[in-house]
């Protein structure tokens, strides 16, 4: 989980800088994890341990760790973060439409996640064509 959490921070921060041109005051991120099928339970575990991020950054906490102590993100006037699930169920074009949905639809700045290293694979072509940056801590395939 802190590697997640690690993860999820790292991308917070990296999208701050595709954003901060704009007035946004929030930050939509996409999370793309298997909630369905064989895996489904490490898929939920993921996007409760996003979830615990998003209320340590969106939420004054006295941690001791980064993006804790204010609300929301003090670089963009407290703007806060906001998710988008996406359940792709270990399959593959699943993965990829619901990564066009929430980069089309939702116009996420940001991706995180997938689990499956082929998920991973071919769903993050579509956030690389529209210039959005895709964070994976889980994916380990070499391709």
């Amino acid at each position: 989980m802190k590697k997640l959490l690690t993860c999820f921070t790292f991308i917070v921060c990296f999208s701050l800088s595709l954003i901060t041109q704009s007035n946004a005051n929030e930050v939509k991120i996409g999370v793309l994890y298997p909630l369905t099928g064989p895996v489904a339970q490490v898929g939920i575990d993921a996007v409760a341990a996003v979830k615990t991020a998003l209320d340590i950054i969106n939420n004054s906490h006295d941690l001791g760790i980064p993006l804790s102590k204010e609300e929301g993100l003090s670089g963009l006037n407290g703007a806060k973060i906001s998710i988008v699930v996406g359940d792709h169920g270990g399959n593959q074009d699943t993965g990829i439409a619901e990564t066009e949905r929430m980069v089309q639809d939702e116009k996420v700045h940001a991706m995180f996640g997938a689990y499956y290293s082929s998920v991973t694979g071919a769903a993050s072509q579509v956030t690389e064509r529209a210039k959005i940056p895709w964070v994976n801590g889980e994916s380990t395939s070499p391709k």
